[in-house]
């Protein structure tokens, strides 16, 4: 009488099997119900875990009368593993082996096997598999910085303080775990156990460098390293000449600049505001003096700072420009330029510079 086992029933209900005719020898050890199996399988277990494995055995009426054999071998970038095993009759030969990727490796794992059956009848058979299973790490995609502006952001421009990383486990059944490896005061993740985290950043990175270093694991097998940047404005450099025209009996000079970030790079439009210290006077004077303020931004990577007087009933009076420029000096302040917000002190700070006044003109310098 036949005999079914439900581990062999569970093995085949996984993997492909192969059925060999029976051969038919001196003696009654085989007959329509024999059915000679061969399984082989590699199997992510686990996110650091890969279990391969094969094995033989005999079902039907004369299944005790034979002697299954199996020889495995694993190979990954060469061969890792080599084994034989024979059971008894009516057993099942099996050979297997438990492999963590994170100490082995990772790529293509493949099992080979080499599957025997002999009988008391004299019967021999015997068939090959293979089987495979590509195992890679986890990987993270998404953008690779962000910014940093005083603990804002600047949407309306196009400048975010947080950006959104998606985990990959590349088959494995864990939930990635993420973790900052490099700099870890630099950034925040909104979660730790997670498909998608937001990296939100702290602090800015030591220049032009990705400083930052961020990984996943699943089950103890790690991603490579995520290198992130925290950007930041940098300085401001003159993109031109000053322009002075005259404003009714007094001036309008225009003084024009370009915002580079960390890395050298040409910043496009964002929020910016100036802030004054204490004013200096260099003659007597009744001057106006302008107050701080902002902006929401500015038109491709151009902007300027636009500073007018038309007084001609104040000590000293105004001028329109001359040629050559007026070197009387009438007062002047410490100013400072922050980038990233209109609102006047936020923001990071570009640039401290002294406006100073003359009678027909201004400067920073």
């Amino acid at each position: 009488m036949a005999r079914r086992r439900s581990l062999l029933r569970l093995i085949c209900a996984i993997v492909g099997t192969v059925l060999l005719a029976p051969t038919v020898s001196m003696g009654q050890c085989s007959d329509g119900s024999t059915v000679l199996w061969a399984s082989r399988n590699v199997v992510r277990q686990a996110g650091n875990q890969v279990w391969e494995y094969a094995q033989s055995w005999v079902e039907g009426n004369y299944y005790l009368y034979w002697i299954p054999r199996v020889t495995g071998t694993v190979t990954l970038n060469g061969q890792i593993h080599y084994g034989t095993n024979t059971a008894g009759y009516g057993g099942i030969a099996t050979t297997q082996w438990y492999d963590a990727p994170s100490s082995v490796g990772v790529g293509l794992y493949t099992i080979y096997g080499f599957h025997e059956y002999g009988s008391d009848c004299g019967q021999y058979q015997y068939q090959n598999t293979v089987a495979s299973l590509l195992v890679e790490r986890p990987t993270i995609s998404g953008p690779n910085a962000t910014w940093w502006l005083g603990g804002g952001s600047d949407p309306a421009n196009g400048y975010y303080n947080a950006a959104t990383l998606t985990a990959d486990p590349k088959g494995a059944p864990e939930t990635p775990y993420w973790s900052v490896t490099a700099n870890p005061s630099k950034v925040s993740l909104s979660c730790s156990v997670c498909t998608n985290s937001v990296v939100a950043s702290a602090q800015p990175s030591a220049g032009c460098q990705w400083d930052v270093a961020i990984k996943i694991s699943v089950g103890g097998l790690d991603s490579n390293l995520f290198n992130f940047q925290v950007n930041q404005p940098s300085y401001l450099v003159s993109s031109r000449q000053p322009v002075d025209t005259a404003q009714g009996g007094g001036w309008y000079s225009k003084i024009y600049y370009n915002t580079k970030d960390m890395c050298n790079n040409y910043m496009s439009s964002i929020a910016l505001n100036e802030s004054f210290g204490g004013w200096v006077n260099d003659q007597a004077n009744n001057w106006s003096r302008p107050t701080a303020g902002g902006a929401s931004g500015f038109t491709d990577y151009e902007w300027f700072d636009g500073i007018w007087l038309d007084c001609a009933t104040c000590t000293p009076p105004t001028m329109n420009p001359q040629t050559p420029l007026s070197a009387s000096a009438v007062d002047h302040v410490s100013q400072s330029w922050r980038m990233g917000s209109a609102v006047v002190g936020s923001g990071v700070l570009v640039q401290t510079n002294v406006f100073q006044r003359y009678l027909d003109h201004a400067r920073h310098q």
